[in-house]
């Protein structure tokens, strides 16, 4: 849309229209100073713009500091397994937050809102709340759905969860190491931290 160019009204946009006036060169064929006494200036501006005949600075992005995301479920999820199926969604966002901020997750909080009680008298079932801790900092979203199934393996749902939110403020702003040529799983100092980390998920911190 030509006026969208400007974010100017709709009465300009049929007026326009009531001109013939359907593409941008046709656009530009009419008089400058009679369209910025029309419409003013903004659609001059935002058409040579367009056309990189102005500078169009744009702001830069500003990213949240800490993680904080919600996911609503398509259905209710009765088991680890379903729940982990949403939470990998998550995971990956959370990663994506992380590597913006040139960084690696250290720990992270699941949330799981689950569904009210049946019953009218009955109060809101508080949210089952799981915390993953990493040895190593991390940005790999598949690592960290492992060490989520581990922990959702021996958690108790109170009741059908509907909602995830995942949340994170502990961020390692380090390097991440650098990546071998021909990896050996298993043989580096990684995977055994992985492992370590693996075992302290299902068995526990102790």
């Amino acid at each position: 849309h030509l006026v969208a160019l400007a974010g100017g009204p709709a009465d300009h946009a049929q007026a326009l229209q009531g001109m013939g006036v359907h593409t941008l060169a046709q656009l530009r064929a009419l008089p400058r100073a009679g369209l910025a006494r029309r419409f003013g200036p903004a659609l001059l501006q935002a058409l040579d713009r367009a056309r990189g005949e102005a500078p169009d600075p744009r702001a830069w992005v500003n990213l949240p500091e800490a993680f904080d995301a919600r996911l609503e479920l398509h259905a209710r999820a009765d088991t680890g397994e379903q729940v982990l199926h949403g939470a990998r969604v998550l995971l990956e966002r959370l990663v994506a937050w992380a590597r913006a901020h040139r960084g690696r997750v250290r720990g992270c909080r699941l949330e799981m809102l689950h569904e009210r009680g049946r019953r009218a008298e009955s109060a809101d079932v508080p949210p089952t709340v799981l915390r993953l801790d990493l040895a190593v900092p991390s940005d790999d979203a598949a690592h960290l759905a492992v060490l989520l199934r581990e922990r959702l393996a021996h958690a108790a749902l109170a009741a059908p969860t509907l909602e995830l939110r995942l949340r994170c403020d502990d961020l390692a702003r380090t390097e991440a190491p650098s990546g071998e040529l021909f990896p050996v799983h298993g043989g580096t100092h990684e995977g055994y931290t992985r492992l370590l980390e693996r075992l302290q998920a299902r068995l526990g911190a102790q």
